[in-house]
């Protein structure tokens, strides 16, 4: 048993602040993907450690959203999630790459 805790203070006292900020980081990403936690249960230094723990999955994701695929984003959030076939179809027009064809 006191192998167990000296092993654990040794490690303990390895971590660095980065590492422990990265790991509290990826628990609170987790945790609001899965809704265990909400935004506003988050101090302002573990929002700015997940912002940038989420940019740093992005980027090792692949490349950022295409402009067309960022219009899109935007319009359907400024319009809400229940959209009419005129809406959708203004969205698409607006969005669409230059020289894309009509459907």
């Amino acid at each position: 048993m006191f192998h167990l805790a000296a092993l654990a203070l040794a490690l303990l006292a390895q971590a660095t602040p980065e590492s422990v900020r990265l790991d509290r980081a990826r628990s609170n990403y987790e945790a609001l993907a899965n809704g265990r936690i909400h935004w506003n249960q988050l101090n302002p230094r573990d929002l700015e450690d997940l912002r940038a723990f989420a940019e740093a999955i992005r980027e090792q994701i692949g490349p950022s959203r295409t402009p067309s695929e960022r219009c899109f984003d935007a319009e359907f959030r400024r319009y809400g999630r229940s959209l009419t076939n005129l809406q959708q179809r203004l969205i698409d027009l607006r969005c669409r790459p230059i020289g894309d064809p009509l459907d």
